[in-house]
C-alpha cells in the first residue's frame, strides 16, 4: 500500500533475490487469526488509517441510499404493552421494522404504536375524509444520496477482541451531512395520500459521539475484510435537537397545489410530528451511510491477494537500514556495553546481583570507560549501527543526570554524531525491489538488492521447496557474496578503510614499513583482536561464502595481505605475512527462528614466501606464535554468526514464527522451514 501511495513505478530489475519467503495461504490466515499479530499490526494499522488525512479527505463524498426503510413505530411503548400483558400485543414482535404497514398486526396495536395524522391535514378536499380516516406513514425513501460534507475523528483505543475481530474506537468530534427524505402513506380504502418529503436536511453534530469500527480479517478470502460494523456508543447518535433544528430549515415537497392555509397547517402540525418519529430512521440512515463510507474507503486499500500477483515494487532505500551489518559494529559494541555498566554502577552505587554486567572482567569508572570508547572509535572508524547510535544518545542523557560526570557527556555525544555521519555516507545498495507472487497454494515475497542482484539469472534456490512446509525461508548465498563485495568496496565490511590494499612504496617500488614493522598502505583493514597492537590484516578481496558438500557445512574464506601483530609475549614474537583463513560453519536454526552459523572451525595458512618475523618456519618462536595465533583466531573468528529473522530488531520480529526443524542445505542456498507460533 505504501508503494502504491508513493506512486512508485513497477520495474522488474532483479531476477535473483537475497531472501525469499513462501507462505501457504492457510499459514497467512493462521497468522492473521493470531491475536498477537493482530494486536501488533492489524489494530494499529486500522487506527492509523482512520486517523489519516487521506481517509478523512476521501471520506467526504456522497452515498446513495437506494432501498426504502420502514417508517419507525414506538418500540418502547410496544415492549411496555407486551410486558404488561395487553392481549392486543400478545403475538406482536416489537423488533419487526415494518409493523405499521403489516396488515397482520392487529389494528388495535397499530393505533397504539404507529404515527397517525388526521386525514384533513394532508387532503385538500376535506369531504374525502371520513371521521375515522387517518394517514399512517409506512415507508421512507431517500430521493438523493446522503452527502457527507465534513468529519473529524479522534482515535481512542484499538484492540483485538476475543472473537478475533479488530475494533478501533474513536470520538466523532465533527460531522456535517445533508440528506432528503420522502414519506409514503398507507392507502386507506379510496383515499390515496400524497407522498410528502423534506429536502435540505442539514445535520450538524451537537456534541462528541463515541463510535467503534469492528471488522474481521481473513486473508484467504476476497475481499479479506468482512463483517464490517459500526458500533454506536450510549445515547442517541442523531439527537431530537438535531432533527428539529434541521427540520425548521428544511424545504418541503409533495404539498404543491394545496392552498397556502393547508400547507401551513401541514408544516406546523404534521411535519414536526413526523420529524420526531423520523429521528430513529435518520439515525439508522446516518449509521448506514457512515458504515458504507468506512467500508468503501477500507476496501480501496485492501483487496484479494491475487491482485498483487506479479507485482514488483522498487523503493528507494536509506542505507542506514543496513547499518547493523557493518563489521566494525561487532567489536565496538562491547565498549558501549562496558560504558553502560559503568554508568549503572555509578547510578546505583554498585551493580545489582545477579546482573549481566557482573560477567565483565572489569567495570571501570565512567572516565576510563569513555576513554576506551574513544579509542575504539578510532580503531573501528566504520561503526554505523543505528542501535548503537541510539544507545549512545541514551547514555549521554544518563551521564548528564550525574552532576559529577557531566563533563563526559559531550565526548559520548561526539561519537554518536560520528556514527550518524558514517550512516549518511553509506552507499551499499541503490534500492530494494519487492517481488510478490501469488500461486494457487502459497504466497511468495522476495527481496532483491538493486545494484547487487543479478538481472538475468534467478537465485540458486529457484524451484526448491521443503515438502508440506507452511512457511519456507530461503537465502541466496551468492547474493550474500555480492553484498560482501559491495560492503568491502564501500568499507562497511572493514574496521578501517575500504577496498583493495594499495601499498605505500618507496622510489624503488618496495613496500614501506612503519617503525614497528607493520606495512604502510591503505585498504580494507580487518582486526582480529580488540587491541591497537593486536593482529590485523588487509583483506585481499571480499570474503566468500561457499557450501562444502563433503561435510554439509558452509565455509567463509578470508584472504588477506600485510598481516601484522606486535609482540606475542615478553616483548618478543611479532609476526607478519599474507594469511588465508577458512572458517567452516554448521548452519542451523537458532533462537526459535533465526539463521545461525555455529561451531566455527578456523583453519589458516601463510602464503608461501610472505612470512615475516616469527611466522617464518626458521624462527625459534614459530611454534609458540602459531599456538597463540590459533587461540586468538579460534576465540574471535569462531563465534556464531546470527542473521535475525524473528527475534528482536529483525524484519519479522513481531510475527510469531518458530522453527519447524527442517532445513534445506546446498550450493548457493540455505532454506529453513518455519511455522506460525501457537497462541
Amino acid at each position: 500500500m505504501y508503494a502504491q501511495e508513493q506512486g512508485c513505478g513497477n520495474a522488474i530489475n532483479c531476477q535473483s533475490q537475497l531472501f525469499r519467503l513462501n507462505v501457504s495461504e492457510q499459514a497467512v490466515n493462521d497468522m492473521f487469526g493470531n491475536r498477537n499479530v493482530l494486536n501488533q499490526f492489524g489494530a494499529p494499522a486500522l487506527e492509523a488509517f482512520l486517523n489519516s488525512d487521506m481517509f478523512q479527505e476521501n471520506f467526504v463524498t456522497e452515498y446513495p441510499m437506494e432501498n426504502a426503510i420502514a417508517f419507525p413505530h414506538n418500540k418502547v411503548k410496544c415492549l411496555r404493552e407486551k410486558e404488561d400483558g395487553d392481549p392486543n400485543f400478545a403475538d406482536v414482535d416489537c423488533e419487526l421494522p415494518n409493523l405499521c404497514s403489516d396488515a397482520d398486526i392487529p389494528e388495535e396495536a397499530r393505533v397504539e404504536i404507529c404515527l397517525q395524522l388526521p386525514c384533513s391535514l394532508l387532503i385538500e378536499d376535506f369531504e374525502q375524509c371520513r371521521s375515522e380516516s387517518v394517514a399512517r406513514p409506512t415507508n421512507i425513501t431517500f430521493p438523493r444520496p446522503i452527502s457527507l460534507k465534513d468529519i473529524e475523528l479522534e482515535p481512542t483505543q484499538s484492540e483485538v477482541l476475543e472473537s478475533g475481530e479488530i475494533q478501533s474506537c474513536f470520538k466523532l468530534k465533527k460531522l456535517d451531512m445533508s440528506l432528503a427524505v420522502d414519506v409514503s402513506f398507507e392507502t386507506e380504502d379510496d383515499i390515496e395520500y400524497p407522498q410528502i418529503g423534506m429536502d435540505n436536511i442539514n445535520l450538524n453534530l451537537d456534541g462528541e459521539r463515541d463510535v467503534c469500527v469492528r471488522l474481521k480479517v481473513d486473508m484467504t478470502q476476497s475481499p479479506p475484510i468482512s463483517d464490517f460494523q459500526i458500533i454506536r456508543g450510549e445515547g442517541d447518535f442523531v439527537s431530537d435537537d438535531m432533527i428539529q433544528a434541521s427540520a425548521r430549515a428544511a424545504t418541503f415537497t409533495g404539498l404543491e397545489g394545496y392552498s397556502e392555509v393547508t400547507q401551513n397547517i401541514a408544516k406546523n402540525t404534521a411535519l414536526p410530528a413526523m420529524a420526531r418519529y423520523l429521528r430513529p430512521s435518520v439515525e439508522d440512515a446516518v449509521q448506514l451511510a457512515l458504515s458504507s463510507a468506512f467500508q468503501e474507503q477500507i476496501a480501496l486499500h485492501t483487496s484479494n491477494l491475487d491482485s498483487f500477483n506479479g507485482l514488483n515494487q522498487t523503493l528507494p532505500v536509506d542505507n542506514s537500514i543496513l547499518s547493523e551489518v557493518g563489521i566494525s559494529n561487532l567489536m565496538f559494541n562491547a565498549h558501549v556495553e562496558t560504558l553502560e555498566c559503568s554508568i549503572l554502577k555509578k547510578e546505583l552505587g554498585g551493580l545489582p546481583n545477579p546482573h549481566s554486567c557482573r560477567e565483565l572482567d572489569d567495570v571501570p569508572k565512567i572516565k576510563k570507560a569513555v576513554k576506551r570508547l574513544e579509542e575504539a572509535a578510532r580503531l573501528y572508524s566504520g561503526v554505523s549501527s543505528e542501535r548503537t547510535r541510539t544507545k549512545l544518545n541514551e547514555l549521554t542523557a544518563r551521564i548528564n543526570q550525574i552532576p559529577s560526570r557531566r563533563q563526559y557527556a559531550p565526548r559520548v555525544a561526539t561519537i554518536a554524531n560520528m556514527i550518524q555521519s558514517n550512516q549518511d555516507n553509506l552507499d551499499i545498495i541503490e534500492g530494494l525491489e519487492f517481488m510478490v507472487d501469488v500461486n494457487e497454494d502459497d504466497i511468495g515475497l522476495g527481496v532483491g538488492l538493486i545494484g547487487i542482484c543479478n538481472e538475468l539469472q534467478p537465485s540458486s534456490f529457484a524451484g526448491r521447496s521443503i515438502e508440506n512446509c507452511p512457511i519456507e525461508a530461503y537465502f541466496d548465498l551468492n547474493e550474500f557474496n555480492n553484498l560482501f563485495r559491495r560492503m568491502y568496496e564501500t568499507g562497511a565490511l572493514c574496521h578501517q578503510g575500504a577496498g583493495d590494499y594499495v601499498p605505500e612504496l618507496n622510489s624503488q617500488g618496495q613496500q614501506i614499513y612503519n617503525s614497528d614493522g607493520s606495512p604502510r598502505g591503505s585498504g580494507c583493514l580487518f582486526r582480529m583482536e580488540d587491541d591497537e597492537d593486536g593482529m590485523r590484516c588487509f583483506l585481499n578481496g571480499p570474503p566468500r561464502f561457499d557450501y562444502l558438500a563433503e561435510s554439509d557445512t558452509y565455509n567463509i574464506s578470508l584472504d588477506t595481505v600485510g598481516c601484522f601483530r606486535g609482540a606475542v609475549f615478553l616483548g618478543q614474537g611479532k609476526i607478519g605475512g599474507d594469511i588465508n583463513f577458512d572458517i567452516a560453519y554448521t548452519p542451523e536454526v537458532c533462537n526459535g527462528g533465526d539463521f545461525c552459523l555455529n561451531n566455527g572451525n578456523v583453519n589458516w595458512n601463510v602464503v608461501p614466501g610472505t612470512a615475516r618475523f616469527a611466522l617464518k618456519d626458521s624462527s625459534i618462536l614459530n611454534g609458540i606464535v602459531v599456538g597463540k595465533i590459533n587461540d586468538t583466531l579460534q576465540e574471535t573468528l569462531s563465534e556464531s554468526i546470527q542473521i535475525p529473522l524473528t527475534t528482536e530488531d529483525s524484519p519479522m520480529a513481531n510475527i510469531p514464527l518458530v522453527s519447524e526443524g527442517r532445513v534445506d542445505r546446498g550450493p548457493g542456498y540455505f532454506g529453513m522451514c518455519m511455522q506460525p507460533q501457537p497462541e
